[in-house]
């Protein structure tokens, strides 16, 4: 899981950066499928996610785990990455954290709608990719 960790936390770098400005819709929904998929079908990593979401009702230090992984580590690198993008003119001028809350809660919605719901990967992936369109249709800077 530390190796599957190193790949699927994102780092925010100067070149993370700069492949998200050069990077096209489909490479981001592929880049954001890849992940999903990790935490849906890596048995470790699926395991992880399941328990924290039972134990963090009863032990404190697992709900502060869920909430670093699932909500609080995205969310800060979504914004600091369309806060970037919007004063490099990619995105259109708006609040980099509203922008991640509408960005990343979709994705949060279907990670955890695939665990009590019989809807298929392949289906799941089709809501991923036409949510990512959406947004960069309605966020992006189309004069850019």
């Amino acid at each position: 899981m530390k190796n599957a960790n190193n790949t699927y936390v994102f780092p925010i770098t100067t070149e993370t950066i700069k492949e998200y400005e050069n990077t096209d819709v489909q490479e981001l929904a592929q880049r954001y499928i890849d992940l999903f998929e990790f935490y849906l079908q890596d048995d470790i990593a699926s395991k992880f996610r399941k328990m924290l979401v039972i134990e963090q009702y009863s032990s404190p230090r697992a709900a502060e785990l869920f909430n670093e992984i699932f909500i609080d580590m995205p969310l800060n690198y979504i914004t600091i990455l369309f806060t970037v993008l919007i004063q490099k003119g990619k995105f259109i001028h708006t609040d980099a954290y509203i922008m991640a809350l509408n960005f990343y809660s979709p994705l949060f919605l279907l990670l955890f709608k695939s665990d009590s719901a019989t809807t298929e990967f392949e289906q799941l992936k089709s809501m991923l990719t036409n949510h990512i369109e959406v947004f960069i249709q309605n966020h992006g800077n189309i004069e850019k």
